[in-house]
């Protein structure tokens, strides 16, 4: 499962360190020293970013391939997969030269 939650992992780690990093840098920082605030940060981010993966991964990207062999989307692709009929070119419109010829 680790390698299926991973896309999730990429779409959610910037935006959740970007959120989590200003919040808890001014409570771990004095307890750990600046190396050690940046160390918990870091393993609590990970932890926090692959709990919040895993939880997209089972609710919303899991039903979304189930989704994918439904017979109704299956007649859906089938029918965008189908060739285009050709469009037939408009009538031309008669010009006064052409109606004087």
């Amino acid at each position: 499962m680790a390698w299926q939650v991973s896309y999730s992992i990429y779409l959610v780690h910037e935006m959740f360190f970007l959120w989590l990093f200003p919040k808890t840098s001014p409570l771990l920082i004095p307890h750990f020293g600046n190396y050690g605030g940046m160390m918990a940060n870091a393993v609590l981010g990970l932890v926090l970013a692959l709990v919040i993966a895993s939880s997209f991964y089972v609710w919303i990207e899991r039903p979304c391939m189930r989704i994918r062999s439904h017979p109704s989307v299956l007649n859906l692709i089938e029918f965008f997969k189908r060739p285009r009929q050709e469009l037939v070119e408009p009538p031309q419109l008669l010009t006064d030269a052409d109606s004087n010829a």
